[in-house]
């Protein structure tokens, strides 16, 4: 399944994601910079696991304000860059790239974007696709579109389409929330807590009609609020992705680390430090 370039569906992509790792080899040592945003922080860490895994030499270069000075050569990932992957006066700008993905088994292919931590992840795939740290944190290919605002709108192709190829794949499950101990609520506003503890004791001798009928009980307060949008709702309540040896899901420790997120160097460094050496955050 896996690198995800090598799937049909991304040869639009293919040959700049190509390019760039070519561009990234031929380079004794690289810069990785980027500001201390957490889109970023994740972007940069997949990119530096897969350096680690390849043997390839970088250097960490964490901007202490929005205004990013490159430093060719070198990697700049931008949470606002508009425009698309590519190699400038020596330096590799993650971007956005549009492209058609395949959902369901419909046929039909759905328009959306790969924006800068999906796009590290295919670079990571293709820089060691084989790599002990690179396949620990593949599972967070899914954040950056999780953090990005178009699940509060519609379904995000990108999101979705991975989810989808990372569970095919065995590297991760999508659970929902009766079968997680622990988990941020915060983003269900309404949930009743005790119907939630009920369900979850109760759950494993549920009928699957049971369960359907007493999760639109749990998540009608959540629907029916209007700031809330059904596609990020659905995947808060019926699929919570968790990777290989995670005991909290993937919406969860990304609350946890917005919540108490610490935009200074040191800090940023030690999160990285700990999600390329645990995969977790």
């Amino acid at each position: 399944m896996f690198p995800l370039h090598s799937l049909e569906e991304f040869n639009s992509i293919t040959a700049i994601l190509e390019e760039a790792v070519e561009f990234l080899k031929n380079q004794s040592s690289i810069s990785i910079i980027f500001p201390a945003k957490l889109p970023s922080v994740i972007a940069a860490s997949l990119i530096e696991a897969a350096f680690l895994d390849a043997g390839m030499a970088y250097h960490r270069k964490i901007s202490a304000s929005d205004t990013i000075e490159d430093s060719a050569p070198c990697i700049i990932i931008d949470p606002d860059e508009q425009y698309e992957l590519r190699i400038e006066r020596g330096c590799l700008i993650l971007g956005i790239n549009s492209m058609e993905f395949d959902i369901g088994h419909s046929g039909k292919r759905n328009l959306g974007v790969i924006e800068q931590v999906g796009m590290a992840g295919l670079l990571a795939g293709l820089l060691a696709p084989e790599g002990e740290r690179t396949k620990r944190l593949r599972p967070w290919l899914l954040a950056g579109s999780w953090l990005r605002d178009s699940l509060d709108t519609a379904y995000d192709p990108q999101y979705m389409r991975f989810k989808d190829l990372l569970s095919e794949a065995g590297e991760v499950q999508c659970l929902p929330l009766p079968e997680l101990t622990d988990c941020d609520l915060s983003q269900l506003p309404g949930i009743s807590t005790s119907l939630l503890s009920r369900m979850r004791k109760r759950w494993h001798s549920m009928s699957l009609e049971q369960r359907s009928a007493a999760m639109s009980d749990l998540l009608l307060p959540v629907l029916e609020n209007p700031d809330c949008a059904t596609a990020r709702i659905e995947e808060l309540g019926w699929r919570r992705v968790v990777g290989t040896g995670w005991d909290l899901d993937l919406a969860t420790m990304l609350k946890k680390s917005q919540d108490s997120w610490l935009a200074d160097p040191l800090s940023v460094s030690k999160a990285m430090d700990s999600l390329i050496s645990t995969g977790l955050l």
